[in-house]
């Protein structure tokens, strides 16, 4: 599948760029000509721009949404930085089974789960507590991993949310939410159940970082950016027959 790049926002330091699902944030060796961060070097290439960029994050290659790239070392470090006012805060949208009760405006409920990799399956994680291994051989593989939600959006068979992460981990929003017996709509890895993917086309894990803002790593200006939700997003929304579109 060829795909064009959405460009969010560029300036000299920075590029953001709407990830379509579907696509891998880096080379690998399956996907190395159609990842992208191929697609960005090629837009420069055709824009005879010499420019080293550097993604700021990655998504699983089953996330859409927002993708931040340094266009230099010293923004790429800025907005890296755990400790820098640069950091980006990400907030995410997800589509996921079942009925949760709808939330007032800034209440968010904390999963506090850590996470390791699962040893029977290399592919997925696990809890801790899953797993029940807290011996000291284990200790150091186990990440703590913390995430925000707040559900927006209720109905009979599925909810909206909108999550914030303390952490970063591999699958961390897919893990906490199955273990809430919640898990994402169309995420086969973490939810086996036929009825997940009734409600709706969805051919991947429900995920899109949605939103994104950061102060400019060389600019006095808070950025705020947000990704359009995507296809099937905006089917689901339709299906609920609500004013979601406008969240």
């Amino acid at each position: 599948t060829s795909f064009s790049l959405n460009i969010l926002y560029e300036d000299t330091d920075i590029l953001a760029v709407d990830k379509p699902a579907g696509m891998v944030t880096h080379p690998t060796g399956m996907h190395y000509t159609n990842s992208l961060s191929n697609l960005v070097a090629g837009y420069f290439r055709e824009k005879n721009e010499q420019v080293c960029v550097r993604p700021v994050g990655r998504l699983d290659q089953e996330t859409s949404g927002i993708v931040v790239f340094a266009k230099n070392q010293v923004a790429a470090s800025r907005l890296q930085s755990v400790k820098s006012p640069c950091k980006i805060h990400k907030q995410y949208l997800a589509a996921v089974s079942d009925t949760l009760p709808v939330d007032m405006p800034g209440v968010w409920h904390t999963l506090d789960l850590p996470l390791m990799q699962d040893p029977e399956n290399h592919l997925k994680m696990k809890t801790a507590a899953d797993l029940s291994l807290h011996s000291s051989a284990l200790s150091g593989k186990i990440k703590t991993a913390v995430t925000h939600y707040h559900t927006l959006f209720s109905s009979q068979d599925w909810s909206l949310i909108t999550l914030k992460l303390d952490t970063g981990r591999t699958h961390q929003i897919r893990v906490h939410m199955a273990s809430t017996g919640h898990p994402l709509l169309g995420d086969t890895l973490y939810h086996s159940d036929d009825k997940i993917s009734s409600c709706a086309s969805f051919s991947r894990a429900a995920l899109h970082a949605w939103k994104v803002s950061f102060q400019h790593p060389f600019r006095d200006e808070m950025l705020l950016l947000e990704a359009p939700l995507p296809f099937d997003f905006r089917e689901l929304v339709s299906l609920s027959g609500s004013d979601l579109l406008s969240i």
